[in-house]
């Protein structure tokens, strides 16, 4: 045995023995390659080598946490094991610096929970002097944890809340005093203020929630009261914009409801009078085409409405009327029928019952003329050869005759001739004033 021990180790072999040295080292004489990687004091070499890797990793937590500052004795407990661990390991008692190595691996991991721990009671105690409004006392502790871990962003978001937080509540006390007192925008622009100070805090939070009902039932008041008071004078288009405003804050509003249903009628009824204005005041131009349509477009926004059904009704008689004596005046030769003249003097009786403007009186005027010329005979002459037989279309026969005074109405009348062994002839002609006229079948067939 005392050989193999000799052709394994003849050198003392080079060993860390300090947290600065690393584990990885070359061995000058020990020779744990190949099949001598399996003898026991290769494998008690190696894992007292795992132990000081897994030592020199849990040493770097614990200077993550900042251990020198706040453990300083426990922490150098811990490199005395280490370097007792090194000297064994230098004088190749491998199995005994292992059990060292785990020892000291063993304080580290005790040491890195208490960190934790400690930070996280810290941490804890500091947001609770937060809440207690004890500003100082919550530095103190959140700067107890910083020292623990520098870069911990609960620590240092709560110190940073602790450092203002003295300032905050002064605000705090000037916001609830603008608050009692009503005046809403200057609390809340100064619990701006606040909030940019300290974002987390939950009174400010709280009272920001607070303020944004009361401004809110503030503005919807507001809102209601102008449209309201706009609605009184009339002014559709403010009340309009108030309503939908106070809707937008609150939409189950019963007074905002209400006023968007009153501006809907007030728009209403003031088109409705802007449309009779319109339809009366064309009325009486006499532009009777125009005036209905006005009349229709008030039907369109309230059916059944008495003056402007009534009103409807009316400009379409004076339409229709003034349509009948417009074919009349269009074509009046018409007149010099009976049945038309008589058509048309019933017209003109009913024409007598209408109040008329200047524009329908001319027309009036001009049919009652046309009627006095169509009711008044003319003399016509008529001249023949006394073998021609002449009658009147659609009238009496005249005979055979030289000359013959017939009295006719104005109008357009067709004569024939007719003669055994002659040409038949018509004769058409628009009677308007005396003449004379000769009819003779003088063509052979």
């Amino acid at each position: 045995m005392s050989l193999l021990w000799f052709s394994l180790v003849s050198k003392a072999t080079k060993v860390p023995n300090s947290s600065t040295e690393s584990a990885e080292y070359e061995l000058t004489v020990l020779d744990c390659s190949g099949e001598n990687s399996k003898s026991p004091i290769c494998i008690e070499r190696e894992e007292s080598l795992l132990q000081l890797k897994i030592l020199n990793e849990l040493k770097n937590e614990l200077l993550s946490f900042n251990i020198q500052e706040w453990s300083q004795q426990k922490f150098q407990s811990i490199l005395d094991l280490e370097a007792e661990g090194g000297d064994l390991f230098q004088k190749e008692f491998f199995g005994k610096s292992g059990k060292i190595y785990a020892e000291a691996s063993m304080a580290s991991k005790q040491l890195i929970e208490e960190a934790k721990r400690t930070l996280e009671d810290l941490i804890g105690n500091g947001y609770e002097k937060l809440k207690n409004n004890l500003w100082k006392e919550a530095e103190e502790s959140f700067r107890k944890a910083i020292v623990i871990e520098p870069s911990n962003n609960k620590a240092l978001t709560g110190l940073s809340r602790a450092l203002v937080l003295e300032e905050v509540l002064e605000l705090l006390k000037e916001i609830k005093l603008l608050i009692r007192a009503n005046f809403l925008d200057e609390a809340n622009s100064i619990l701006d203020k606040a909030i940019n100070l300290d974002r987390e805090n939950p009174e400010l939070l709280k009272i920001r929630i607070e303020t944004n009902v009361l401004v809110r039932s503030r503005d919807l008041k507001n809102f209601i009261r102008i449209g309201y008071e706009s609605l009184e004078r009339r002014d559709f288009i403010k009340a309009s914009v108030s309503f939908t405003e106070a809707l937008r804050l609150d939409r189950a509003s019963v007074e905002a409801l209400s006023g968007v249903s009153a501006v809907k009628e007030g728009k209403k009824k003031k088109k409705i009078q802007e449309e009779r204005a319109r339809a009366d005041n064309l009325f009486e131009l006499e532009d009777f085409q125009k005036s209905a349509v006005h009349f229709k477009n008030i039907l369109e926004l309230e059916k059944n409405i008495g003056f402007a059904v009534v009103g409807l009704e009316k400009v379409n008689r004076y339409i229709s009327l003034e349509n009948k004596i417009n074919r009349y005046l269009e074509k009046p030769e018409r007149l010099s029928s009976s049945a038309v003249f008589k058509e048309a003097k019933g017209v003109l009786k009913i024409v007598e019952t209408y109040e008329l403007g200047e524009r329908l009186s001319s027309k009036k005027k001009i049919f009652s003329g046309l009627l006095d010329k169509y009711s008044e005979p003319i003399k016509l002459i008529l001249s023949s050869d006394n073998k021609t037989y002449i009658s009147m279309k659609n009238g009496k026969d005249l005979g055979s005759f030289s000359s013959k005074e017939v009295r006719l109405f104005p109008g357009t009348y067709t004569f024939m001739g007719k003669r055994k062994g002659y040409v038949t002839i018509r004769r058409t002609i628009n009677l308007i004033e005396s003449s004379v006229v000769s009819l003779v079948c003088g063509e052979k067939i």
